[in-house]
């Protein structure tokens, strides 16, 4: 015997997300700042998935992202997090 959902449950949409090798330029290894339109110049040919955050000259908190999905934006941005987080423990 199946239950029936009732209407006003939403539905579960359950999305499978597969870790990723992490990279590090050059700089980031040896701890220089970068110009940022030196790095944007440098990803450029590389990427299939991008999220760029930052702040305009003008101090404006500015956000882009190649996708539309809040799940694989909210994924990748942990996943950075946990790896910045692991080379500053020296993990």
């Amino acid at each position: 015997m199946s239950e029936e959902i009732p209407k006003d449950k939403p539905s579960l949409r359950v999305i499978k997300f597969e870790p990723k090798k992490n990279e590090k330029t050059e700089e980031a290894v040896k701890g220089e700042e970068v110009a940022c339109d030196e790095i944007l110049k440098n990803a450029m040919g590389r990427l299939s998935t991008v999220v760029l955050v930052g702040y305009t000259k003008d101090e404006y908190e500015y956000y882009a992202a190649s996708v539309d999905d809040c799940a694989e934006i909210v994924w990748l941005l942990e996943r950075m997090k946990k790896f910045m987080v692991e080379q500053a423990d020296g993990e």
